[in-house]
């Protein structure tokens, strides 16, 4: 198992965990506001019961993995997108629709590098309380780093600049140029469509492939950011490692 999904274990084996403490009384509470959320009905949403430390601590671990996690499955869905176009026989233009998730895909990397910044920030303050908290903090100062450069060296691979928020490429520049002509019903023009297809076609596959490599980058990234993090939370048995302050 690779350290990212090592790290993601972690809310599996707690859920399990939370879920066999749930006793006979409380089991249809639990039933019930499950099913309010889910299906979105009147009634409780949440238990009312006040939550522990322990609880609070776990559910902040929780929600900013989920976020980096999510951020992470966005540029992996990109990847699916932009090697399809299925909008045949609509104004949909393959160049607008190329473009668009190239831009989607740079702004992906963006918060997937902020929503790093965040929970390493956040794990150093649930710890800040601990004896070995420089040890912790210098961990995480080096994260960012690593982070900072990892992700600027993705996005030059990419060959590519963002001027006033929009994707600029030299071969989707001329490549717009060929599909609007090509769309005119000029005999004289009619050349373009083939000169169109066969140029789009590798100009697409160029991005695909670029962004393979780039998310194959991000995750080796994820597995050397949460193998360190992964050493904060949790001890050598592979348990949760609350701080210091907190009685779990």
């Amino acid at each position: 198992m690779e350290d990212f999904e090592k790290y993601s274990q972690i809310f599996i084996n707690k859920s399990i965990e939370l879920m066999n403490q749930i006793d006979s009384k409380t089991h249809e509470l639990h039933k019930e506001i499950y099913s309010n959320f889910l299906f979105g009905l009147d009634g409780p949403k949440k238990f009312p019961a006040k939550q522990t430390p322990a609880h609070v601590f776990f559910y902040n671990l929780y929600y900013g993995w989920r976020e980096v996690n999510d951020s992470y499955f966005c540029l992996l869905d990109i990847e699916i997108y932009i090697g399809r176009f299925p909008y045949g026989n609509t104004k949909i233009s393959k160049i607008r629709h190329l473009t668009y998730h190239m831009e989607n895909y740079l702004n992906e990397l963006y918060i997937l590098k902020e929503r790093l910044k965040t929970y390493f920030t956040k794990i150093g303050r649930l710890y800040r309380k601990n004896q070995d908290h420089d040890l912790i903090q210098n961990k995480i100062n080096l994260l960012f780093t690593v982070v900072k450069n990892a992700i600027g060296d993705v996005i030059k691979t990419c060959s590519f600049h963002v001027h006033q928020e929009r994707f600029l490429d030299s071969d989707l520049e001329r490549l717009s140029s060929q599909e609007r002509l090509a769309n005119y019903n000029d005999d004289n023009l009619k050349f373009l469509n083939d000169t169109f297809k066969i140029e789009y076609q590798i100009v697409r596959r160029r991005f695909k492939q670029t962004i393979i490599e780039n998310n194959k980058t991000i995750k080796r990234l994820l597995d050397g950011c949460f193998g360190v993090l992964y050493t904060i939370v949790c001890d050598e048995e592979n348990n949760l490692k609350y701080p210091e302050s907190i009685d779990a």
